[in-house]
C-alpha cells in the first residue's frame, strides 16, 4: 500500500508543479491579449464575456490545486480491503 500512496503523492506534486508552470507562464500573455481585445471592442456583450473569461482564468489554478490536494488526501486515507481487520 505504501507504493500506491507514494505514487499518489508523486502524481499530485507533479500535477501541482505543472499547474503552477502553466499559470505562471501563460498569465502575462493572457492579460496582454485581454487588454488588447478589450480596448478594441465596444460591444457590451463581448465585454461581459471577456470579464467572465478573465474571472475564470484567475480562478482555474486555485480550483485545480484544491482538487489535486483533495485527491492526494483522499487517496492517502483510503484503506485496502486486505488492511481491514474484522473483529
Amino acid at each position: 500500500m505504501a507504493q500506491g500512496i507514494a505514487g499518489a503523492w508523486i502524481v499530485g506534486m507533479t500535477s501541482l508543479f505543472v499547474i503552477l508552470i502553466v499559470y505562471a507562464s501563460m498569465s502575462e500573455p493572457f492579460i496582454q491579449l485581454y487588454d488588447a481585445l478589450y480596448n478594441t471592442t465596444n460591444d457590451t456583450a463581448t465585454h461581459a464575456t471577456m470579464a467572465v473569461t478573465r474571472m475564470a482564468w484567475n480562478k482555474w489554478a486555485i480550483i485545480l490545486t484544491l482538487a489535486v490536494v483533495i485527491y492526494i488526501i483522499a487517496y492517502s486515507l483510503r484503506r485496502e480491503p486486505d488492511d481491514i481487520s474484522v473483529g
